[in-house]
């Protein structure tokens, strides 16, 4: 027999009309785990004040009167219980408690164990029960073991208890049924290598149960005389079993044998020219075998996956120069090697760029680069124009990305250098003073202006454009200014330009 459970949303709710009756209720139930046909008592509790009225829901029908409380023993697994809260009887809901989902178990009950009541020392039978959910078990393990699936192995002669049981929550169920094991051929273990090369001279396995018959499971492998004499013929697995046969049936007793060759790798193939920071593949066509660097520094060498085809190693180059790249393969019959060598090219290198990072429209100036042989561009030939010496011209007030790059067989590297153009707002009369700080820089709420109280500061834009004014202040707050370069102008109490400060904000 089969029992399904259904499991499903157990809701409270509860309604009030008027600010002047409970706004919440909650609910809670006596028990939420049950037996079939248990009785519970779901018990509402609402929070506010005057008289507030229930109504109960099971599975969305009505159940309950006008009550705090709520008693059935006609549950379902799955059933939801609900309660809606209302401020006079039929009036509006106000509120509703949240869902108790019942879980209701049947009392187990367990059909009659089906299958054959005997089975021979060193056997198995299988055991069957229709109800599902159950564990088996042996009242003397010494004569028969069953597992998880009713599998019974004889031990030993004898009679033995074969039990089905199901438990849940309401309790404990079990049918039994009597197993006679009756004796069977004992065959004690084939004794032999496990291992064993091609081209050796033959392997003799043995077993002291006499009148049996030796087998193979690929004789295209190897091959088993009447002996047991093994001759191996090409590499494989292969399982040498020894049997024997009387009235209760065949004992089998089995060697899996492992047949290898000695170890050939054959040549390393794949590109052997691996640029810096950059990975290719080698391959050599004996599977299982290890790859290593005679100097990791330069290049390192990992297995990369590989089959009946072989075996494939990812190169990766690290440092430039030339390295040794060695295959191994091992197996029980000896070890080989194979090498290559290979090439490490390297990356361009590109210094940083020397020069200005702001210059007014118009103006010129030379950027400078280590390196030779590169090229020089700008990202916005609008706001900053390079020319191929490295000559930088501005052109328009923003911010332009001025790039060096050098390329060679293994790629390009770059260098980039974030360029202001721009004029601040014309100022006259300025004595400017090297004493003077601002912090931090970047910024992003507040700048500390050290060393000097302005007595008006004055904050430009790329554009020039006048964006924040502030006097006889220490601190200034730039957080609603958007992110970008700003341009900071502190004057002294005679209006004099006593500090011009670049400022980023972020």
């Amino acid at each position: 027999m089969r029992t399904f459970l259904i499991f499903s949303l157990t809701a409270i709710v509860c309604f009030f009309s008027t600010n002047t009756f409970a706004q919440s209720i909650s609910v809670t139930a006596s028990h939420d785990t049950i037996c079939v046909g248990n009785s519970v008592t779901f018990s509402a509790t609402a929070s506010g004040t005057g008289t507030p009225h229930y109504q109960w829901y099971k599975n969305s029908l009505s159940v309950g009167t006008d009550s705090t409380g709520y008693t059935t023993s006609a549950l379902n697994n799955g059933d939801v219980i609900i309660c809606l809260l209302s401020s006079s009887v039929g009036g509006p809901t106000i509120a509703v408690s949240s869902a108790i989902v019942m879980v209701v178990y049947h009392y187990p009950a367990v059909s009659s164990i089906s299958g054959t009541d005997s089975v021979c020392r060193n056997a198995t039978i299988i055991l069957t029960n229709d109800s599902t959910g159950g564990t088996w078990s042996s009242s003397n393990t010494a004569i028969a073991n069953v597992n998880a699936a009713g599998h019974v192995a004889g031990i030993a002669a004898g009679l033995d208890t074969i039990t089905y049981t199901i438990t849940n929550f309401c309790g404990t169920a079990s049918a039994s049924l009597a197993i006679t094991v009756k004796t069977n051929p004992v065959v004690l273990s084939v004794v032999g290598p496990a291992h064993i090369c091609t081209g050796t001279p033959s392997s003799l396995y043995t077993d002291s149960t006499p009148s049996g018959t030796w087998g193979n499971s690929n004789t295209a492998v190897a091959t088993v005389d009447n002996a047991g004499n093994v001759t191996p013929l090409t590499p494989g697995n292969i399982n040498i079993t020894y049997a024997l046969t009387n009235n209760c049936g065949t004992t089998t007793r089995t060697r899996a044998i492992v047949v290898s060759s000695p170890p050939v790798p054959g040549p390393i193939t794949g590109n052997t020219t691996v640029c810096q920071s950059d990975t290719v593949h080698l391959h050599n066509p004996a599977p299982g075998g290890t790859w290593t660097s005679s100097n990791p520094n330069i290049a390192l060498v990992t297995t990369a996956g590989g089959g009946p085809g072989g075996t494939f190693g990812l190169l990766a180059g690290i440092m430039p120069g030339t390295d040794t790249i060695t295959y191994i393969v091992v197996n029980f019959c000896g070890s080989d090697t194979n090498t290559v060598a290979v090439t490490i090219d390297p990356l361009p290198v590109v210094y940083p760029i020397g020069g200005n990072d702001s210059l007014c429209p118009g103006a010129s100036f030379n950027l400078t680069e280590i390196a030779t042989g590169g090229t020089w561009a700008s990202s916005n030939t609008s706001i900053a124009t390079i020319d191929a010496s490295g000559l930088l011209t501005g052109v328009a007030n923003g911010t332009a990305d001025i790039t060096y790059s050098l390329t060679n067989s293994c790629g390009t590297t770059t260098q980039t250098l974030s360029v202001a153009v721009y004029c601040p707002l014309a100022v006259t009369n300025i004595e400017l003073s090297n004493n003077i700080t601002i912090s931090p820089n970047p910024a992003h709420d507040v700048i500390y202006i050290g060393g000097f109280k302005p007595a008006a500061v004055r904050i430009v834009n790329m554009y020039g454009q006048l964006v924040k004014e502030a006097s006889n202040t220490n601190n200034i707050q730039i957080s609603e200014l958007p992110a970008g370069i700003y341009f900071m102008q502190l004057y002294n109490a005679k209006g004099i330009v006593v500090s011009k400060q670049k400022m980023l904000k972020f």
